[in-house]
């Protein structure tokens, strides 16, 4: 069957695109075409999902269920994020996803079988400027220069490969913007808030190491890991999500950065990927890579505890919105209640529940650690002279993070922000 694209299709148009599977629980991959998007859905396996392409967002993968049958655990799971420079003067940069940095995307299954459906997508898109210099003069003109800007940035295209556990993610990536060297990019998946049990677990041949949140400039990687890594994700569900590079045309040894990022920086969604650094490709230069997105059952042996918080409920947690208002302040009593459950479904002991809490931005005064499950915890005074003043002019927030450890060994990782109130004077 001919491909059709998405974006000349004018009203909703249902398709089922599959081969022919035997009955009963024999392994089926479909897809359903609607005016935007193309519906997958892998079934009668031990393992199903359902996934959207959908040419709105870039033509990445998203409203990811794991099962098929579940809730969204996954809001993207290959969002790529590109970064080129101007010299010193400013940077370009853009996500696939968005709405507002797609030129064109169109999306095409070109074949199926009863167990696989292969889907192509054509995405051009535009980006976003972040001016470096300090001088207001020249910051001024650059504002001026780029306060519309619409050109071109990059032009991607992409294959997928959907079977019955797995996606292969095939991308060639052009940079088209003169003038710029495509220096960075990121490979990254969106996961839902509170599905994700951290820390994240890097894979390298025998080598293996857990990792916590970083900030968006992403962390060193640990001793033992380097590129191409398996990257697993587990979720509370008990599932686990892993990423692993496949292959590229350009030299993967020279990147060594993660990315995990801190959940309260993204409106709550979980960020997990791959950095890549590239030795500044120019106008017209392509680069291909290749990922595979893996989907499992965790074993006992390697799932982490699932931790549940109870106190300080959802609604304290730091959205960074506008108008935001603390429920606390400086000198109130917080409670910190958390459980967690073993993979064997065995409680935690409380003893091997610990809660640590820094003030952002005391970064001289030492945070406190706490163990238990069930706590107070009054929110201190700064005692730092330099702190003081460093803070005197900038919200707070309590940077909290429960750390459990696993019957198996292994150690859950919970992180969450509060904005703090500062007491008064």
């Amino acid at each position: 069957m001919k491909g059709i694209s998405i974006l000349n299709v004018g009203s909703i148009l249902c398709l089922m695109i599959c081969g022919t599977a035997n009955a009963g629980d024999a392994v089926r991959v479909s897809a359903t075409r609607s005016a935007d998007s193309i519906t997958i859905e892998s079934t009668g396996g031990s393992i199903t999902y359902k996934a959207v392409v959908d040419t709105k967002r870039g033509g990445d993968i998203s409203d990811f269920r794991l099962p098929a049958s579940g809730d969204i655990v996954g809001r993207e799971l290959n969002d790529i994020f590109f970064l080129g420079n101007h010299g010193e003067e400013y940077t370009l940069r853009g996500w696939t996803g968005p709405k507002k940095f797609t030129i064109s995307c169109s999306a095409d299954v070109i074949s199926r079988k009863a167990d696989e459906v292969v889907m192509q997508v054509d995405l051009l898109t535009t980006g976003t400027f972040k001016i470096l210099v300090d001088d207001p003069a020249a910051k001024a003109t650059l504002r001026k220069q780029h306060v519309s800007y619409k050109d071109k940035t990059t032009h991607i295209k992409r294959i997928y490969t959907f079977r019955s556990d797995r996606i292969l993610v095939n991308d060639e990536l052009t940079w088209l913007h003169p003038d710029m060297q495509f220096r960075t990019f990121y490979f990254t998946s969106a996961f839902m808030p509170g599905c994700l049990q951290g820390p994240a677990r890097l894979v390298k041949g025998g080598n293996s190491a857990g990792f916590e949140v970083s900030g968006s400039g992403g962390k060193k990687l640990p001793a033992g890991i380097s590129y191409p890594f398996t990257t697993e994700n587990y979720l509370k569900s008990g599932y686990k999500i892993s990423q692993r590079t496949v292959a590229t045309s350009f030299d993967v040894a020279i990147s060594d950065y993660y990315y995990y990022e801190k959940p309260w920086q993204q409106d709550w969604d979980q960020l997990s990927g791959f950095m890549y650094k590239l030795p500044g490709y120019a106008q017209g230069q392509s680069i291909t890579f290749g990922h595979e997105l893996a989907f499992s059952k965790a074993t006992a042996a390697e799932m982490p505890p699932v931790v549940k918080i109870a106190s300080p409920s959802w609604d304290t947690r730091w959205l960074d919105e506008k108008g935001e208002i603390p429920k606390y302040k400086v000198g109130d009593t917080i409670k910190l209640i958390a459980t967690a459950t073993n993979s064997d479904d065995t409680p935690v002991p409380s003893d091997d529940i610990e809660w640590e809490v820094h003030i952002d931005p005391w970064w001289n005064t030492p945070s406190v650690k706490l163990r238990g499950s069930n706590l107070s915890y009054k929110l201190p005074e700064v005692v730092n002279e330099a702190d003081k003043e460093k803070s005197k002019d900038r919200r707070l927030l309590a940077i909290v993070t429960v750390r459990v450890k696993g019957k198996n060994g292994t150690q859950a990782v919970e992180p969450f922000a509060m904005l703090v109130g500062k007491a008064a004077p």
